[in-house]
């Protein structure tokens, strides 16, 4: 084949633009090595390490980038706190909390098992937990978090394998298990937690454990304080007349006593949630009391003494968060409300603001506009107003919350509204959803135009 042939000379031309193709690829290639570093320096490579730590809470993620390279593997085994948090329950591997324990080179450790939701349901993880204990015997600590289905896994918390003088620095403690069957719980189990003597903060959510005598907790120490247990008021009581340095406390009291006791002082509380029926709080003595958060079903409100409460604290509360369900009884006790500054509604409005209205929804929208009403010349202090899990609003409550946010600002009101939400509940939010993925469906589909202004 002579290089006159028409397909030799194409081949030759090809050839050459390849050739010259390559060379600009190698040209490029030099220009972006000489403009990059080749490598992170320790302190942004830190950096990075940190990050992936903050996102996942557990050090064992740090493992595999340190064995990228030299640097890495050295940067990364050169700063102790990367292997501070252990989070257990998703890997079972002890190995990996043994390198942990290793590289935190003595510094304090938190634990965190997450309760693991596989189906079928695993066997009991207690002797995991065990595993991991042992392999970590020597460690520090300063946080322990377990959530669990089955009380037995953290039986060996209190059977020796935490040394009293490495629990000595653990400021919090919390066991959590939300499996509701009495049969998963522990029957005369003690919890002794008598050598964590930094402890400031305690949960205790067992939802089905009805076995008030297995604490043995430095109950003054605490500054934090959540309790949800199948007891009765004075139960409750008993441990809260301990807490003499309580700041924040969450319980749930669902035994609906109508019996009243010798009144519990929380001198220092500023922060109270009742996660049921909030009789418990007809025996609490709060004068410091900042917020107030309740949740519950509309049958446990109505009551003088409820009433009575809110206004006795009307002096401190900077904010409350009610059920939408009670606001309609709100204008009772609103105005002993001196100094609020943040108001949250959760729930719809809809109630017994007019018989006249059958329809759930007019109810709600009427909720709302005798809500603003009532806000609207008082709560000069108000900076903060939210209606949260409401229904998907339509031009009348656009309309209200508009004009009730103008007439604040024009009314001239000594501390300046800075703030109001209105967000959906969740089958509105669902609802939004279905809409706007039918449209686009109908929109790729490309057989018609459908355009709806909203």
């Amino acid at each position: 084949m002579s290089e006159d042939d028409p397909p030799a000379a194409a081949l030759k031309q090809i050839e050459k633009e390849i050739a010259d193709l390559l060379s600009k690829r190698d040209n490029l290639l030099r220009r972006i090595r000489g403009a990059t570093c080749p490598v992170l320096p320790p302190d942004v490579l830190l950096e990075v390490f940190h990050h992936l730590l903050s996102d996942d809470n557990d050090s064992k993620t740090i493992i595999y980038p340190s064995h990228v390279s030299r640097l890495w593997r050295r940067t990364a085994i050169g700063a102790p706190f990367l292997w501070t948090r252990l989070l257990i329950g998703a890997s079972e591997e002890g190995k990996d909390a043994a390198t942990c324990a290793q590289r935190a080179g003595g510094c304090l450790m938190s634990l965190t098992m997450v309760e693991r939701t596989s189906w079928p349901r695993k066997p009991s993880s207690k002797d995991f937990v065990l595993a991991v204990l042992e392999v970590t015997r020597s460690c520090r600590w300063e946080k322990i978090c377990l959530s669990s289905r089955h009380t037995s896994d953290l039986e060996h918390l209190f059977g020796g394998c935490l040394d009293s003088e490495n629990v000595a620095e653990v400021h919090t403690f919390s066991l959590t298990n939300r499996y509701s069957d009495s049969k998963e719980h522990s029957k005369a189990g003690i919890f002794d937690l008598q050598p964590y003597r930094a402890l400031t903060s305690f949960t205790f959510d067992f939802r089905g454990q009805k076995h008030a005598d297995i604490f043995s907790v430095p109950w003054q120490q605490l500054t934090y304080l959540k309790l949800v247990m199948a007891v009765d008021t004075a139960q409750h009581l008993q441990f809260l007349r301990q807490c003499v340095n309580l700041e924040t406390c969450i319980l749930k009291d669902g035994s609906r006593s109508r019996a009243r006791h010798e009144p519990v002082h929380l001198l220092k509380l500023k922060r109270l949630e009742i996660l049921e029926t909030p009789d418990i709080i007809f025996d609490l003595h709060t004068p410091a009391i900042e917020e107030l958060v309740l949740h519950s079903n509309s049958d446990d409100y109505g009551r003088e003494e409820l009433w009575d409460y809110l206004s006795s604290i009307g002096s401190t509360l900077r904010k409350i968060e009610l059920p939408g369900e009670m606001m309609w009884q709100f204008p009772s006790f609103f105005k002993s409300l001196e100094v609020l500054e943040e108001l949250v509604i959760s729930g719809s409005l809809e109630g017994r603001w007019d018989d006249d209205f059958e329809d759930e929804r007019m109810s709600h929208d009427q909720g709302v506009r005798v809500l603003l009403q009532d806000m609207l010349y008082s709560r000069p202090r108000l900076r903060t107003l939210e209606l949260k899990d409401q229904w998907r609003p339509g031009d009348y409550i656009q309309d209200c919350l508009l004009q009730f946010v103008e007439d604040r600002i024009k009314h001239g009101n000594s501390t300046s509204l800075e703030r109001v939400t209105y967000r959906l509940d969740k089958y509105a939010k669902r609802r939004i959803k279905e809409i706007a993925t039918r449209f686009e469906n109908l929109r790729k589909g490309g057989t018609i135009t459908l355009d709806v202004e909203s």
